[in-house]
């Protein structure tokens, strides 16, 4: 499984949509995160890089580039 990161803003891009939505379900176990509130944070405000950094750490990603891009799109994709 993987999804193509989109460049900034992100408004089409489901990955940072799916990504806001899942954290947004967890925000009780996330506990205060600080300002702006995950509520308050629409898919296009969220960075690519921001995003890669995350799901990189998460460990069960794979952040990948994009082929024949400059390292600001890249791929994501779901390790095995």
């Amino acid at each position: 499984l993987q999804a193509g990161l989109r460049p900034w803003p992100m408004a089409g891009c489901p990955l940072a949509k799916s990504f806001l939505d899942f954290v947004g379900k967890r925000a009780r176990e996330l506990g205060d995160l600080g300002r702006p509130a995950l509520g308050e944070c629409p898919p296009h405000s969220l960075r690519p890089q921001t995003l890669r950094r995350i799901l990189a750490r998460l460990g069960a990603f794979e952040v990948l580039p994009a082929p024949g891009s400059d390292g600001r799109h890249g791929i994501i994709r779901l390790r095995p």
